[in-house]
């Protein structure tokens, strides 16, 4: 999922995704993860700061 989402990100930049499938799925993996945890531990700023983290993230990765 996470390979189709950069790389149609990407496309309709006219450009290509600048790291490996299995690199970016480990990066937002670990993002979602770390977020995960923040989350069930009571830490309200644990979704907002995971959508401005992917959303800082994602142009920099296509």
């Amino acid at each position: 999922m996470i390979w189709r989402i950069a790389s149609r990100y990407a496309e309709l930049g006219g450009k290509r995704p600048a790291s490996s499938p299995a690199a970016l799925y480990a990066l937002f993996d670990g993002l979602f993860q770390s977020a995960l945890l923040k989350h069930l531990a009571g830490d309200k700023t644990a979704i907002p700061e995971l959508l401005d983290e992917v959303r800082r993230l994602l142009p920099t990765v296509c």
